[in-house]
């Protein structure tokens, strides 16, 4: 699974957290990856919007998903903005 499909999946309130110990560590390449899909998706709300995905993850226990949205918001913040 790509960090782009776990990032979505982690966003679903649904999701099972069990699951996510087989989600192999991702790149920093798919960090950056995730993080641009998740600026086109948000905009200027890119970076609350995957800090508070950081906030759910640790109130539901799911510090892997969590270490994975800090990535993100960390790439985020690498990437700037985006040109229109």
């Amino acid at each position: 699974m790509t960090l782009v499909a776990a990032a979505l999946f982690l966003e679903r309130p649904d999701h099972d957290a069990s699951l996510i110990g087989t989600v192999p560590s991702p790149s920093d390449l798919d960090a950056y990856r995730s993080a641009h899909r998740w600026v086109q998706r948000h905009c200027d709300d890119a970076t609350p919007k995957a800090r508070e995905m950081v906030e759910a993850m640790r109130k539901k226990g799911d510090a892997d998903g969590a270490d994975v949205w800090l990535r993100i918001v960390v790439a985020i913040g690498d990437l700037g903005t985006l040109p229109s």
